[in-house]
């Protein structure tokens, strides 16, 4: 009877207090170095083999998931990258024109957003995905943000654009930041 079957079915004596999950390699191979005695040889090493397959198949999921979201990110940074060309750099209050060009790069924003969030489906390794979605919020709320700044220049209020700009920077700088956390958690790999 294997390690795992038989802590599961409740046939190896477990110290009392010692709370054991079958599904849980890692904790089996905490008790198994930590109560040696407690387990049979042939079973430590089954039990050790177990915990390094499991372990390999983390590493190929967490590489894939690098993989695909460096990929995605890629595609989806050029997008943003565009937008970046085309944002107003000075613009002037209750100018149609600089009001239209806000309104065409929130709405340029508010078409990246849900490429990043398929994106994120698409990533196995929960904290992979998690940065991604992060990614995609970074730049939901930049979208917010130009189109904040887009009413506010039409308006022609000064304190509200210098307050929507900023945010626009603000985020754009998270989502350098963002995609800096994703290609050292890849690397860390």
């Amino acid at each position: 009877m294997g390690f795992v079957l038989a802590v599961a079915e409740g046939h190896l004596a477990v110290p009392q207090g010692v709370r054991l999950p079958a599904s849980d390699a890692g904790l089996l191979v905490r008790f198994v170095f930590c109560h040696p005695s407690a387990v049979p040889p042939r079973s430590l090493t089954l039990a050790c083999f177990a915990a390094l397959g499991v372990s390999v198949l983390g590493c190929r999921t967490k590489a894939r998931s690098c993989e695909v979201a460096l990929e995605g990110l890629a595609t989806l940074t050029r997008d943003v990258d565009a937008v970046v060309a085309i944002e107003p750099k000075n613009p002037r209050l209750r100018s149609p024109d600089d009001a239209a060009q806000f309104g065409v790069v929130a709405a340029r924003l508010e078409a990246i957003a849900p490429k990043a969030n398929e994106l994120a489906a698409r990533v196995q390794d929960p904290g992979v995905a998690k940065r991604v979605r992060a990614y995609g919020a970074a730049v939901e709320a930049w979208s917010r943000a130009s189109r904040a700044a887009e009413k506010a220049c039409a308006a022609g209020t000064s304190q509200e654009l210098s307050t929507a700009m900023g945010e626009e920077a603000h985020q754009s700088a998270e989502i350098t930041r963002i995609l800096a956390d994703v290609n050292l958690a890849c690397d860390a790999r």
